[in-house]
């Protein structure tokens, strides 16, 4: 019972952030003499964020009937690149969004729509966790290990590094141990096909 709470606690997470892309570009949509192009800005943004909520729900019906995942050899920069245009809209203008391609061709196999979610979830929470101001960097790069975390032991090799950080204050220290959500989303560590 408690993996179904997290689980279904984790789906509603993904969905409210979601939501809040579809509403954020709704009331701005709503503005007076709104500049064509900024509508259709607003418009796609909705469009795509509706397109994830779909494969959200498709993810979730997956593991609910124990479907595997449908990773996809991808360039990570150039999806970051992608989910970047779509969350400037969602941050806010008081919020700085940049992406630091460090590696620019840094393939990864890996289910493209969870790699995008979790993209998406720690903007969202990064740009919550500055009270929407401040500056939020999405970074890519080779890695050549990953640490050892949660029970699983630290590996060498070709790996691929995707990082979201913001000028946010940080959870207070005595409530790190507390957060092991947020602790992981920091560091996404994904493996490379090629380079």
């Amino acid at each position: 019972m408690e993996a179904i709470g997290q689980l279904t606690g984790g789906v509603a997470h993904d969905f409210n952030n979601l939501l809040t892309i579809i509403r954020s570009s709704a009331e701005l949509l709503g503005r007076r003499e709104l500049p064509r192009d900024k509508q259709k800005k607003y418009i796609d943004a909705i469009a795509e964020t509706a397109d994830r909520a779909a494969k959200l729900t498709g993810q979730l019906l997956a593991f609910a009937r124990r479907q595997a995942l449908r990773p996809e050899i991808f360039n990570a920069s150039a999806k970051v690149e992608s989910v970047a245009d779509m969350l400037s809209t969602v941050v806010g203008a008081r919020v700085a969004l940049e992406v630091e391609a460090i590696c620019t061709s840094c393939f990864v196999e890996v289910d493209a729509s969870q790699f995008e979610t979790a993209l998406i979830n720690m903007a969202v929470n990064a740009r919550d966790a500055m009270d929407g101001e401040g500056r939020i960097v999405l970074a890519i790069e080779a890695a050549g290990s990953v640490p050892a975390r949660r029970g699983h032991a630290a590996a060498k090799g070709d790996f691929v590094k995707v990082s979201v950080t913001d000028t946010g204050s940080g959870i207070p220290t005595e409530q790190l141990e507390h957060t092991v959500f947020y602790q992981f989303t920091f560091s996404l560590i994904l493996k490379s096909e090629c380079a």
